[in-house]
C-alpha cells in the first residue's frame, strides 16, 4: 500500500507541477500535500483540483490506480492489492519458468491463485463492457468515458465533469457498475471453495497459446 502511495503521488507530481498542471504555482510543500491526498483518496472520490483538467498520461495512471484499489478484507474499492499482488507473482513466477506462484520462499495455494486471477479478469471485464456501454449510450470522449467507468467500477466516485451530462441509459450503466464492482469480487471471494476437491479429474489436454 505504502508503495501504491509514492507511485501516486510521483505520477501527480511528475504530470501536474508542470506549467500547463492543476498543481502548477502552488507551493511546494502545498504541490505535495495536494499530492498525497489525491493518491490517498483514490479510493474515496474526495479531490482538491478538478479532475477534468489533469493530464491524459495522469489520467492513464490513476486509471490503473483505482483498478488496484485499497487494502484487502478492506472497505475500499477496485480489485485490492492482495488480487494485484497474487496475480503479478503469477507472471512473475511464469516468466521464470515456474509453474506454480512462487515467491520469497514460498508457494501460493492453487485456490487463491485462481481466486486472484478471477477476481483481476472479471474486473477487467466489467471495466471494458461498461466502458463500451457508455460509448453506446452517450457520445463522449473517450478517455474520460474510460475514466467514469473505472470510477464506478472501482467505486471511488471520481469524475471529469461527466456523469452529469450523461443521459439516463449511461446512468443506469454507471449504477450498474457501481453493483457489479462492489459485490463481484466479494461473491467471487466467497463462492471459491479454498481446499480443491480431486476426486475426479479430467485428462490433461494441451492447447496452443500465442
Amino acid at each position: 500500500m505504502s508503495a501504491l502511495l509514492v507511485v501516486g503521488m510521483a505520477v501527480l507530481l511528475v504530470g501536474e507541477t508542470g506549467p500547463e498542471g492543476v498543481l502548477n504555482g502552488l507551493h511546494p510543500g502545498h504541490a505535495v500535500v495536494n499530492s498525497f491526498f489525491l493518491s490517498v483518496n483514490r479510493t474515496t472520490g474526495m479531490s482538491t483540483v478538478d479532475l477534468a483538467a489533469i493530464a491524459d498520461a495522469t489520467t492513464a495512471a490513476l486509471l490503473v490506480l483505482m483498478f488496484i484499489g485499497g487494502a484487502s478484507t478492506s472497505t475500499a474499492g477496485g480489485i485490492k492489492m492482495g488480487a494485484f499482488m497474487v496475480s503479478l507473482i503469477v507472471v512473475m513466477s511464469t516468466l521464470r519458468g515456474r509453474h506454480r506462484a512462487e515467491a520469497f520462499g514460498r508457494e501460493i495455494p492453487a485456490p487463491i491463485v485462481q481466486r486472484a486471477l478471477t477476481i483481476t479478469v472479471v474486473g477487467f471485464t466489467t471495466h471494458a463492457l461498461g466502458t463500451w456501454a457508455l460509448e453506446i449510450t452517450d457520445d463522449q470522449p473517450f478517455l474520460p468515458t474510460l475514466f467514469e467507468a473505472m470510477s464506478a467500477v472501482a467505486n471511488v466516485g471520481w469524475t471529469q465533469n461527466m456523469t452529469q451530462s450523461l443521459s439516463d441509459a449511461g446512468a443506469m450503466v454507471l449504477v450498474a457498475l457501481m453493483f457489479l464492482g462492489r459485490l463481484g469480487p466479494l461473491l467471487i471471494a466467497l463462492s471459491l471453495p479454498d481446499v480443491v476437491s480431486d476426486t475426479m479429474r479430467y485428462p490433461t489436454a494441451g492447447v496452443r497459446i500465442g
